[in-house]
């Protein structure tokens, strides 16, 4: 592994299936996952079906390869919040807007970060890559007869391409709702 190589620990939400498992980069999660590969390569993976009682096959596999395209949400596990870095100053500000996602096996409620005056329509159309950042999100899970249940992460990746609905609370209700409660009523 090189000098700059991380072994950063994933979780990834597919369609059907949770995969938990290590990719080595140098890159942030977000600058992996949009790269134009078709598959993200994963190590050490354990594989947890949505639904069934009885598991199908192997449930660990020492490598493997997952299809961008099926995977609904991204998070690294078990990171908390990130610190603040001496490089803020290089960074765009940013207004943080709170969603509500609907994909077909999620509803996140989940903050976005946009450049001020940014448009939430223009933005997600005109962004490069698959995979949109959301902060201080919490999932839920659509189906009825999952073992998983909800879960909150610091970090989530969502890819645009399963977004079914995407909804914003209303200006003035921004701050309040992000400190009072998780979810856009």
């Amino acid at each position: 592994m090189g000098i700059n190589v991380r072994r950063l620990a994933i979780e990834v939400f597919c369609e059907t299936v949770l995969l938990h498992g290590v990719v080595e980069s140098g890159r942030r999660l977000t600058d992996l996952a949009n790269e134009r590969e078709p598959f993200l390569a994963i190590n050490d993976i354990e594989t947890y079906p949505y639904a069934g009682d009885t598991m199908i096959g192997l449930q660990r596999h020492r490598r493997g390869l997952v299809n961008k395209d099926s995977i609904v949400l991204l998070a690294e596990r078990d990171t908390a919040a990130p610190e603040a870095s001496g490089v803020a100053e290089m960074r765009i500000a940013k207004i943080h807007h709170r969603i509500l996602v609907y994909t077909n096996q999620f509803a996140v409620n989940a903050d976005i970060h946009l450049p001020a005056g940014a448009d939430l329509e223009a933005f997600l159309e005109g962004s490069q890559g698959q995979f949109v950042p959301l902060t201080n999100a919490t999932a839920t899970p659509m189906e009825p007869v999952t073992p998983l249940t909800s879960f909150r992460r610091h970090f989530l990746l969502i890819n645009r391409d399963h977004i079914a609905y995407l909804g914003t609370a209303d200006e003035g209700e921004v701050g309040a709702v992000a400190k009072d409660s998780e979810t856009i009523s």
